[in-house]
Order: structure tokens, then sequence, then C-alpha cells
């Protein structure tokens, strides 16, 4: 029950510092999924049920994870299939619920944002070298 509750605080506070990285996380949690160590193959699939609740309308990523955690409900380990059972379960059902214009709105809000920070930095680093390339010659 204590590593349970240390993956799951550890899961949490990976978000809690950045939600935009829910996706980075799932991918890497993935690899895990094919380990021979039972703990890392459970570990993995809770650190993508609580990275997944937060891909509200990214189909392809959360179909990817879904298909993924379909072939581990078939896991030679009862706990680990149970698992994986449930957590597609509840990533199907965040998916299927319907979500608020606000909400929508706001997922939508969040990505515009990341996007813009991300092309600033580009954009400093892209002038900031053609500046000192300049400046060289």
């Amino acid at each position: 029950m204590l590593q349970v509750d240390q993956t799951w605080r550890f899961g949490e506070g990976l978000l809690a510092e950045d939600r935009s990285r829910a996706a980075e996380y799932l991918r890497r949690a993935l690899r895990y999924l094919q380990s021979p160590q039972e703990p890392l193959r459970e570990a993995a699939v809770r650190i993508i049920g609580m990275a997944g609740r937060h891909l509200r309308g990214q189909r392809q990523e959360l179909q990817l994870i879904c298909t993924a955690l379909e072939r581990l409900t078939e896991d030679m380990n009862s706990a680990v299939s149970q698992l994986a059972l449930e957590t597609l379960h509840v990533l199907r059902a965040t998916e299927s619920r319907r979500y608020s214009i606000f909400q929508r709105l706001h997922d939508q809000l969040r990505r515009a944002l990341s996007v813009t920070a991300r092309l600033a930095a580009l954009s400093l680093v892209c002038h900031g070298s053609a500046g000192w390339t300049a400046g060289a010659l």
C-alpha cells in the first residue's frame, strides 16, 4: 500500500508541476508496460491513468494509450491486468463525457499559450544567433 501511495504522489507531483506535459509522461510510461518486472508495469499503468485524465480532446494520444492498455488486460499478473482494465474504463469514461464550452475553451487557450511560449523561445534563439553571426562577420 505504501508503494502505491508513493507512486500516486509522485505522479500527481509531476502533473502539478506542469500539466501540459501529461502527454510526454504518458509516452515515457508506455515503455514500462513491456517491462518483465511486474511492479514497473503496475506503476506505469498508474501513471498512465493519472496523466491520461488530462488528455481530454486529444483522441489520437488517448487511442494509443488505450491500445497499449488493452494488451495489458491479458497480463500474467492479475493485479496488473485488473488495474489496466480499470484504467481503460476510467480513460474511456473521461473521454466520452461531454465537457462544457468553458472547458473546451480552457483547453484550447492552454494549448495556444503553450505553443506561443515555445515559438517565442525559438524566436529568441533564432534572432539571438542571427545577430551574433552578423556581428561576428
